[in-house]
């Protein structure tokens, strides 16, 4: 049997031997904690942002929702600004009034083959640089300088015009172009302030009758047509600011009529009691606003 002395000898060596073991897995989870740090800054530091990560048409799609801050995101970076100048839809919407002959040249070429947006207002037109496109005109408000705009397009044809909008500075419709020989596709017409067409010439006469499917009209005066005498077939939204909408109401045959909003001139009554007289005429209709 060994001594006592011989024993904690024996006893002392493993006790060192654990101490250092300790120490080096102290050290081994520094280091490791320390890598750890230095992953995580690369990991960030090479990270895609999520709107990188999205796809040229994705991205596209969300420009043309703020597309009025295109001077902006052009800046952000050489694949935003590549995907903008690519994109023809974000250089499609032209203000005749706010956008000088050069600007409206550029925009052109840059909106590619993309469908227009033209608006015209108090000024006199310039519309050369815009005829030989005619074929993509898809959407134009005539806020002003009616006549002159009309004497100019009613001599051509607009083959792809869905959406029109036209103040009538309170001219009337007798003196409209007929519609359905320059804008033959029409699917959505707005009338501001026209005055409605005498007996003679009936409305719809005027009107792109067969193919339009959204009709707004604002006007002060007493729209009086004989009863039954508009028929707009594929009519399926009708919106009226109007004193008295019922004559109007009496006057058209729109069998596929779904939605109707009506705006009150100057009087309180209810949309359900303005459309009750004519509801059984309108059997569709299940939108009334």
């Amino acid at each position: 049997m060994g001594s006592l002395s011989g024993a904690r000898a024996e006893l002392a060596h493993p006790q060192c031997r654990e101490v250092q073991l300790l120490q080096e897995l102290s050290d081994v989870r520094k280091a490791l904690a320390a890598q750890g740090v230095v992953l995580d800054e690369l990991v960030k530091a090479s990270a895609v942002p999520y709107m990188d990560r999205l796809p040229n048409e994705l991205l596209a799609e969300i420009f043309l929702l703020i597309r009025d801050e295109r001077r902006s995101l052009v800046s952000v970076s050489r694949r935003w600004r590549a995907v903008i100048f690519d994109t023809g839809r974000m250089w499609s919407e032209i203000d005749l009034q706010y956008d000088f002959l050069t600007m409206r040249k550029l925009y052109l070429e840059r909106s590619r083959q993309a469908p227009l947006t033209l608006t015209i207002d108090y000024i006199q037109p310039e519309l050369d640089v815009f005829l030989p496109h005619a074929n993509r005109w898809h959407t134009l408000h005539v806020l002003g300088s009616t006549w002159v705009t009309l004497s100019i397009i009613s001599e051509i044809i607009l083959p792809s015009l869905r959406h029109l909008v036209i103040h009538g500075v309170g001219f009337s419709l007798d003196e409209m172009p007929t519609m359905r020989s320059w804008v033959p596709a029409l699917k959505h017409l707005e009338l501001i302030h026209w005055e409605p067409p005498s007996p003679y010439r009936p409305l719809c006469q005027i009107l792109p009758a067969e193919s339009l499917e959204e009709l707004s009209i604002k006007s002060h005066h007493d729209w009086k047509l004989e009863k039954d005498s508009v028929h707009l077939p594929s009519l399926r939204r009708l919106a009226l600011n109007l004193r008295d909408p019922i004559p109007f109401l009496e006057a058209i045959v729109a069998p596929k009529l779904a939605s109707f909003c009506f705006t009150p001139d100057d009087q309180e009554e209810p949309i359900s009691e303005t459309f009750a007289g004519t509801r059984m005429k309108f059997n569709n209709v299940s939108h009334l606003t």
